[in-house]
């Protein structure tokens, strides 16, 4: 309660936005407060002092997309610094793996630096910087004992002079005992879980999943499975 005073104080005063900042980042993950900092500093938020991003590709006739799911920009979330920023025009390229944002005003596509980026959520899927198996984000499809992610990227082809075609790629870790494994199948995942092995197998005949056709439900799923079970060992 004495942060919500804090902060209308401030307002009322005039005091500078650099002490609402300070008021504000007390508490980064309450959504509100994320909210109202953003609308306080708007166009001024320092997420928007990259440098311009500039895509050859774009320049091109291409088919399929540049960036992940589709090529539109979409409102997502940024974790910067230790700050969250919620309601931020985003598009994840992922032939080039770079994040961008568009200022306010929808003028100009800004490259944020990867060094100050904690975490970013598009599509409703969470993305972090891993160093390994190659450096680069990865979405995070179940982080628990271990950790499954997604490494979202696109291969290109020349058709002609003229066309590019893009498709869209994915791999898929485990991450466990500090050991990050690819994995390609059921039986590759199996030989990772292979303490749960049977279990495993199960839960996916139970539920009529087939892995192939849905892999990264079938992931999520099974790190879930894999830790309630060695729980109850």
């Amino acid at each position: 309660m004495v942060k919500y005073i804090v902060i209308a104080f401030t307002l009322l005063t005039g005091i500078s936005s650099a002490q609402v900042t300070q008021e504000i980042k007390t508490n980064p993950d309450d959504p509100f407060i994320a909210s109202l900092y953003d609308s306080l500093i708007g166009s001024n938020l320092k997420i928007y002092t990259g440098k311009k991003f500039y895509d050859l590709l774009s320049k091109k006739q291409v088919e399929g997309n540049l960036y992940y799911r589709d090529n539109d920009w979409t409102t997502g979330t940024l974790g910067y610094e230790g700050q969250v920023y919620s309601h931020v025009t985003m598009r994840y390229h992922t032939f080039h793996d770079r994040l961008t944002i568009l200022k306010p005003g929808g003028y100009e596509a800004i490259e944020v630096p990867e060094n100050k980026i904690d975490f970013f959520i598009l599509h409703n899927t969470k993305f972090i910087k891993l160093l390994e198996p190659r450096e680069g984000y990865y979405a995070v499809l179940y982080n628990g004992n271990i950790g499954i992610f997604a490494r979202h990227y696109t291969s290109r082809h020349e058709k002609n002079l003229l066309i590019t075609e893009l498709k869209d790629r994915q791999k898929y870790y485990i991450k466990k005992d500090n050991t990050i494994t690819q994995v390609k199948s059921k039986g590759s995942v199996m030989k990772v879980l292979v303490e749960q092995r049977a279990e495993l197998r199960k839960v996916l005949r139970q539920r009529k999943i087939m892995f192939s056709q849905n892999r990264e439900f079938a992931l999520q799923l099974l790190g879930e499975e894999f830790d309630r079970l060695q729980k109850l060992k």
